[in-house]
């Protein structure tokens, strides 16, 4: 299986998604703790909504793309900043700063009928008991049926494959014993120590 990330879901950046790839390896089960890489002095965290695809796909139209998933989970990504930004500086390719090993906390998969009333899906990262991001679906740029069909124009999606459809980002820089708390719809999503 592959993640498939969007990671101008709710910039400024309107044109087209920007896809980036993680790993299977990327995965951090829920509540396990996310040790700081050593290869990185500044890591930070963004929050979202993860999609699990249900079945297999390619060239999806954006009206029939809400059938390609029926669970979600909320999901942190961790990124190793500093490598991002002098890989950035170089030219070079950003895929270890996003996607090292244990680099996505997700939380538990639900149905996403149970959202079915509701047009948008309220979601936050507490770190230590305060709120560091909120956020909700409807700041998207892009929905997710639109970046379902977008990324199925260039990847095969094929069933148990996670869509990452972006996350609300944060300047803050995570430090040890730090422990993060995500929420989805003010129902606890994960646990994360950090160590």
């Amino acid at each position: 299986m592959k993640i498939i990330c969007i990671e101008n879901n709710y910039s400024e950046i309107k044109n087209e998604p920007l896809l980036s790839l993680k790993p299977e390896t990327a995965l951090l089960r829920k509540n396990h703790p996310f040790y700081i890489p050593e290869f990185t002095n500044d890591v930070r965290c963004e929050v979202g909504i993860l999609l699990k695809s249900c079945k297999n796909g390619r060239h999806i139209s954006e009206k029939f793309a809400d059938t390609y998933f029926q669970e979600l989970a909320l999901a942190v990504n961790f990124v190793a900043h500093d490598v991002l930004v002098n890989n950035l500086q170089k030219q070079l390719p950003t895929d270890i700063a996003r996607g090292f090993d244990f680099s996505m906390s997700v939380g538990d998969f639900i149905n996403k009928e149970n959202f079915s009333k509701k047009k948008s899906i309220d979601f936050r990262l507490d770190v230590n008991g305060k709120t560091l991001i909120a956020g909700n679906t409807r700041e998207m740029k892009f929905p997710f049926n639109t970046s379902i069909s977008f990324f199925s124009k260039y990847f095969f999606l094929k069933t148990g494959d996670f869509i990452f459809t972006g996350g609300k980002k944060s300047d803050y820089q995570l430090r040890i014993g730090d422990h993060l708390e995500a929420f989805i719809s003010e129902e606890k999503a994960l646990n994360c120590l950090i160590k």
